[in-house]
């Protein structure tokens, strides 16, 4: 039920629409009347309106001269904007910047919202309304504004807390923000110092400051005025405007209205029939309910809009160039600059709307590029998405599974996972059930009923796309694993062989599948099918090896003690890298369990008896001297070399601690052999959290997925795994590097059939032996051709062209240079003697590396066929392929 008050309001305002100075038009079938406390103001008809695409009815119009903006407020206020471009003319450069990062990002249809003339413009609102008032031409117009607002900036504490995690959390306290600090430094100042508001200041206070800013922003339209900009071409501008009459109408999904700008008068059109009694309604747009309640303060249950918003964050080295030469380091494009710089190009953004059932391909490929490894880049580049897509099209046969590689698809979708988990993990830990029934409560007030609706939105965004990632990991992991079958091989699951009826600590066995030792590792065969999603078994996390288990052991206080030294001595040194983290935690209680008589507990003794049974071989574990004979040229050396170095600082910064707080290894068991052995189980055995599961071979199998809870580890198949087969690791040398493998794995998890697929030989080109032909035009050309750096990669399959190509520009005269530059869209020729330049150089480049290996390939051969070491055998077999891609490129 309207007031008498709201009666006598609504009276006034309809006779002001009458008034010549005004002339509104309003349909004689619409009724102004009061809706509800929440939609306020609104429309009902009265009669029945006929309407349709071809006969439009004109419900609603107004005269631009009448409407409220900038452009139409007093002489006096307009002169106050210019006080405001003053003061921030005394802003310093940094300060000025600072602002507008600030200030920007509060757009409207590309407008600032809090410009310097929008600032007066709402304190020219409260003039009008609160000192002006009866006086005001705008008053009829201005006294039915709401006083009140049900957005989100206006939420209480407790109404806030309940939007934790979310997107409009972030926006809402965003503008709040920006609202005081416009306020406390433009506004307050203005006050105080413009003579005009010396006996009336105290009106323009910053709740009514932030009630001008909701009229606004709840109820604007843009309106495109013509401007006179000698500076610029730009002939336009929208300007935010109040339109008084228009503006009356509450919104409505699919409504179908029209508005139009004719002889200076904006007109809002009906193009449907609607029927008396009916509530006649505007349409703001396909806009999500975050959108709808940060801007009007209401929400749509089950808005087939409502979305998402997800910001990519982009992978790559930030540090730049592979030259250390710093006349040339600037030009030279970074990785993920020349990432962002592809995603432009090929019209691909790191922003997102993600809807429910709706997830745009170019979500994927985006992230697809921002998780890409520099290797995979390096060929990526040369084509556009475009380019891929029809070359896909082109292939008889592909796999579906992923786009550009088996690695890409699951780092991309693995990092999604991640993403949506934290994203899913942020809000308010109720499930979409538990939210449901809170809105099903009568007594909910409207807030906190538009915040369970938009919170239960969001979250069922959240689960679709999680479940839309379980479904490509389960296509990309099923399609992509190959198995040894059992019965071809005539290998039987045999239950007195299985090991991992030792672990009795195991629930909820499916038991369809064994644990066997075999080829010096574990590996897991199956009895029956096991399907997709399906529970292998159950762990109680107090016999999962993580910090708090290891915490309750003796040898615990010792770690505890140096832990306190650490963190004394860098709140005094202002370090911020913690060495004996968790993970460091984890491996010393790794050491002291396998070779501690003294303080080992004997909680994990059979998953270490098994693990010591076994030879662990990766490259960190072996020998420098043995290393630096075999592997002498390879850029893997280094790595490896580098990987022991950094892990023998920490080890032995570890030991000093432990030998400051008084501990003595009596035992002689804190070595650097034992160190790494403990360093190779972490990373085999982490499954998340740094946390550990102590059963040999699962963790290292990519098809299961570990589930969390309170209390346990629910350990799923992700795919489907056939009956009565081997799991082999081919998966791991398809998603891992070869390179990692090597280093922190070992030749158990080497599937030597796909290293030829997966290597690739960097090739660094020495910037000193080339300075001489290196020019800044030069570079920037380089920089055009997207040939941008000085490290290439050899792959099997692939030409050499952009290494051709970089010596081919390098080789250009300085006038051709000029002329490239000048026009970008030529394409590189070069006459016949560059060519036959550019050919010779490579040749001796590539023949330069490979004839400077001491073995032949010939003799890597031998040396394979003799061996047996299988580590050995793997390095020496990693570098026959190495050598053979070199003399792949050499013929190209």
């Amino acid at each position: 039920m309207s007031t008498e008050e709201e009666i006598n309001k609504i009276k006034a305002f309809n006779e002001w629409m009458k008034e010549s100075h005004v002339n509104a038009y309003k349909h004689e079938s619409i009724d102004i009347k009061y809706i509800s406390k929440e939609s306020g103001l609104g429309g009902l008809l009265t009669d029945n309106l006929i309407a349709s695409d071809d006969n439009e009815i004109t419900l609603l119009s107004i005269p631009l001269s009448i409407c409220l903006n900038f452009r139409n407020m007093s002489d006096t206020f307009k002169e106050f904007v210019k006080y405001l471009e003053e003061l921030d003319k005394n802003f310093t450069i940094e300060e000025k910047n600072v602002k507008e990062d600030e200030l920007n990002s509060i757009q409207w249809k590309g407008t600032n919202m809090f410009e310097n003339r929008l600032i007066i413009f709402y304190l020219f609102l409260i003039y009008e309304t609160f000192i002006n008032k009866e006086n005001s031409k705008y008053f009829p117009y201005l006294n039915l504004l709401p006083k009140i607002f049900n957005t989100s900036i206006y939420f209480n504490e407790k109404e806030l807390l309940e939007l934790k995690g979310t997107n409009l959390l972030k926006s809402t306290i965003s503008i709040k923000e920006k609202l005081n600090k416009i306020y406390t430094q433009k506004v307050y100042n203005l006050l105080q110092n413009i003579p005009f508001f010396t006996d009336i200041k105290e009106i323009f206070t910053f709740e009514r400051f932030c009630w001008a800013f909701s009229c606004v922003w709840s109820r604007v339209f843009p309106i495109t005025y013509a401007i006179n900009n000698q500076t610029s071409n730009i002939t336009t501008e929208i300007v935010p405007t109040l339109l008084p009459v228009v503006d009356i109408l509450n919104h409505k999904f699919n409504s179908k209205i029209t508005y139009k700008t004719e002889n200076e008068t904006f007109y809002l059109n009906c193009r449907e029939n609607l029927q008396k009694g009916q509530e006649v309604c505007n349409n703001y747009g396909a806009k999500s309910n975050d959108s709808f309640l940060l801007s009007y303060g209401f929400v749509m249950r089950e808005n087939p809009e409502d979305s998402l918003y997800v910001q990519i964050g982009m992978m790559g080295n930030a540090e730049g160039s592979f030259t250390n030469n710093d006349s040339s380091s600037s030009l030279v494009k970074s990785l993920v600059e020349m990432k962002k710089s592809y995603l432009r190009e090929n019209q691909l953004v790191l922003g997102h709307y993600l809807k429910k059932n709706k997830i745009p391909e170019e979500f994927f490929q985006t992230l697809r590029i921002c998780v890409m490894e520099e290797d995979e880049f390096y060929f990526v580049k040369n084509k556009t998405m475009e380019e891929h897509l029809e070359l896909r099209k082109l292939q008889k046969e592909y796999n579906s599974s992923y786009f550009f590689s088996i690695k890409n698809e699951y780092n991309m979708l693995m990092n999604l996972k991640l993403l949506f988990n934290q994203k899913k993990l942020q809000l308010v830990p109720t499930t979409i059930e538990e939210d449901e029934n809170l809105l099903n409560n009568n007594d909910l007030d409207y807030n906190m009923r538009n915040i369970l609706i938009y919170r239960i939105g969001q979250k069922k965004i959240i689960e679709f796309v999680l479940n839309e990632i379980n479904l490509r990991l389960s296509k990309l992991l099923g399609e992509n694993q190959s198995y040894i079958y059992l019965e071809d091989n005539n290998i039987i699951t045999d239950n007195n062989l299985d090991i991992l009826k030792n672990y009795t600590f195991i629930e909820n066995n499916c038991n369809k599948f064994n644990i066997v030792l075999k080829d010096n590792y574990f590996k897991l065969h199956t009895s029956n099918t096991i399907n997709e999603n399906e529970l292998l078994f159950t762990i109680n996390l107090n016999n999962l090896i993580n910090f708090n288990n290891i915490s309750k052991t003796v040898f615990y206080s010792f770690i505890e003690k140096a832990k306190e030294l650490e963190q004394n001595r860098m709140s005094v040194n202002d370090e911020d890298e913690l060495i004996l983290d968790d993970a460091m935690t984890i491996m010393l209680f790794i050491i002291v369990e396998c070779f501690s008589q003294k303080y080992r507990t004997g909680q994990f003794e059979m998953f270490f008896k098994d693990l010591k049974s076994i030879s662990f071989s990766p490259l960190i574990m072996i020998s420098n001297k043995i290393l630096e004979n075999e592997l002498d040229g390879f850029s893997l050396l280094d790595e490896v070399i580098g990987t022991k170095s950094s892990l023998r600082h920490c080890f032995k910064q570890v030991l000093y601690l432990l030998k400051q707080i008084g501990f003595t290894d009596e035992e002689g068991i804190f070595t650097m052999e034992n160190y790494l052995f403990a360093y190779v189980v972490f990373d085999l055995f982490n499954i998340g959290n740094d946390t550990l599961l102590p059963i040999p071979a699962i963790p290292q199998y990519l098809q299961f997925k570990f589930e969390f809870t309170e209390e346990n580890v629910h350990v799923k198949s992700i795919c489907e795994i056939p009956s009565k087969v081997e799991l082999t690791f081919s998966l791991l040398s398809f998603i891992k590097s070869i390179d990692d493998l090597m280093i922190r794995y070992g030749p158990q998890f080497i599937d030597k059939s796909i290293i030829l697929t997966q290597c690739k030989f960097p090739i660094e080109v020495d910037i000193e032996s080339i300075q001489s032909l290196i020019t800044k035009e030069k570079l920037q050309l380089l920089n055009q051709f997207k040939n941008n750096n000085f490290c290439h990669y050899l792959k099997f399959g692939q030409d050499i062209y952009k290494l051709k190509e970089m010596f081919g520009i390098l080789y250009l005269e300085d006038i051709q240079v000029l002329q490239y530059i000048q026009y970008p869209d030529l394409k590189l020729q070069l006459d016949k003697q560059t060519v036959k330049l550019v050919k010779h150089t490579v040749q001796n480049l590539l023949s330069g590396i490979l004839h400077g290996f001491e073995t032949t390939i010939e003799e890597d051969t031998k040396i394979i066929q003799s061996s047996t070491n299988k580590a050995l055998e793997m390095i020496i077999y990693y570098r026959l392929i190495m050598k053979q891609l070199l003399e792949y490129a050499l013929r190209e």
